[in-house]
């Protein structure tokens, strides 16, 4: 069971945070108000996301010559924790496969998704802006790699893709493409979509992934032709807190 890691994606420095607060406003509606709105949002999901958890309904399916294989549904909820190194650690439990009840913690399905919330925006984290050439249009970023990156770029080589912004200016829907002869070796998805959504976590409103597609996954046999399909959709997000029940002390047996 492949399972990837949706990269647009896998580069964070810590001066994110310093950057995105130390830089000046910019006049809004410029290309650079938006790269700057874009890093504090990748910021507040790198550094600030709480433990949350959402509902999680999925289909996942290998496909051969473009022809449905295998295919499996679920539907469960999915926590959201950091573990002891700052990252987020997913944890899905279904609680229906393929439309039928299940207790299993055993999900067997031909390829799953990691990282669509803390890595929503990796690429448009400060340090990483530099790896890319940005044009505005109405409420629609284009990007493509640099053509002459620097070696802390080669995470981000042969990438494209785009950003829609809504009405106020939020990033609300993201999709990149990378040929899949490179982001076979990197183990990355060649043609992703993320839809965000603002949503209230911890007394502050992070754009959290709502919706995401991972399509033409190639298999990592140069010589097969199966391909992968992943799609997700996120509901009912909120905080997850962990409770404690303290039981009455017992008392100590008496001693013989």
């Amino acid at each position: 069971m492949p399972r990837l890691l949706l990269p647009m994606l896998t580069l964070f420095a810590a001066a994110v945070a310093a950057c995105a607060q130390s830089t000046p406003s910019q006049p809004p509606g410029t290309l650079a108000a938006q790269l700057q709105q874009l890093a504090i949002a990748a910021d507040d999901l790198r550094h600030h996301l709480p433990n949350f958890a959402c509902t999680e309904s999925l289909v996942s399916q290998e496909l051969r010559n473009g022809k449905v294989r295998t295919q499996v549904t679920a539907s469960g909820d999915i926590r959201v924790q950091l573990d002891p190194n700052g990252k987020l650690a997913e944890h899905f439990q279904a609680a229906q496969v393929n439309g039928r009840p299940s207790t299993s913690t055993t999900l067997r399905i031909p390829m799953f998704v990691t990282g669509g919330f803390q890595n929503a925006l990796d690429l448009f984290e400060s340090a990483n802006q530099a790896c890319f050439d940005f044009t505005a249009s109405a409420n629609r970023i284009d990007f493509s790699s640099s053509p002459n990156p620097t070696p802390a770029c080669k995470d981000h080589s042969d990438t494209t893709g785009f950003v829609l912004f809504d009405a106020a200016g939020n990033p609300r829907h993201l999709e990149h493409h990378i040929p899949v002869d490179i982001a076979r070796p990197r183990h990355a998805v060649p043609f992703g979509v993320l839809d965000l959504t603002p949503t209230g976590l911890g007394g502050g409103t992070i754009f959290l992934s709502t919706h995401v597609v991972a399509a033409d996954i190639p298999s990592f046999q140069p010589d097969d032709k199966t391909t992968f399909h992943w799609e997700a959709t996120y509901t009912n997000c909120h905080l997850f807190t962990a409770t404690v029940k303290i039981l009455p002390a017992t008392p100590d047996a008496p001693q013989p």
